[in-house]
């Protein structure tokens, strides 16, 4: 072997052991930053997944809300009905004492039948009071409903604000 072929081998020697060196600072750097690639993408996925269990947690309260608010609407609802049949009952009563006042006009002619149409309209008027202290008192059973349907109605407002919030943060790219 010459001397220019000892020169070149040793040139060749020196130039691959510094490719292997580069090499291998190349391999450790891709590993640091694939370990620091998978711990990015755990963090991530864990952050997901917690956000993904408190938009769960949220929806749940909001089905809540609404099924408490579907429950007082169909108790108005039915108070509104028994409030349909006082005004029914009262419009008789109503139409019961046009009918007795119509016998005024003879009451100089017949004194008996004066005293029973006057205890008539004393009955159905006790009948409108029984009847409107029924509408007063569901009346305020409708107030206290519509105040718990607007305190529901407020709490929904706000559970749907907050998930929009939660939306719009996961929406946003990561730094």
């Amino acid at each position: 072997m010459s001397n220019q072929d000892t020169k070149t081998l040793v040139l060749l020697m020196d130039e691959m052991a510094k490719f292997r060196a580069d090499m291998e600072d190349i391999d450790k750097a891709a590993v640091k930053i694939g370990a620091n690639t998978s711990r990015m993408i755990r963090v991530v996925l864990a952050i997901l997944g917690a956000l993904s269990l408190y938009l769960a947690y949220l929806v749940f309260s909001m089905a809540s809300y609404l099924a408490v608010m579907l429950t007082h609407l169909d108790h108005m609802y039915s108070q509104f009905g028994a409030m349909s049949d006082d005004m029914q009952m009262i419009t008789q009563s109503v139409k019961n004492m046009s009918g007795n006042i119509t016998h005024m006009p003879f009451i100089a002619k017949n004194m008996s039948l004066m005293s029973t149409d006057l205890l008539e309209i004393a009955d159905t008027t006790e009948a409108i009071n029984d009847e409107m202290a029924r509408m007063e008192s569901s009346t305020g059973a409708i107030g206290a409903n519509t105040g718990e349907m607007a305190f529901r109605f407020n709490n929904l407002s706000r559970a749907v604000n907050h998930i929009g919030y939660n939306v719009n943060q996961m929406g946003k790219p990561f730094p």
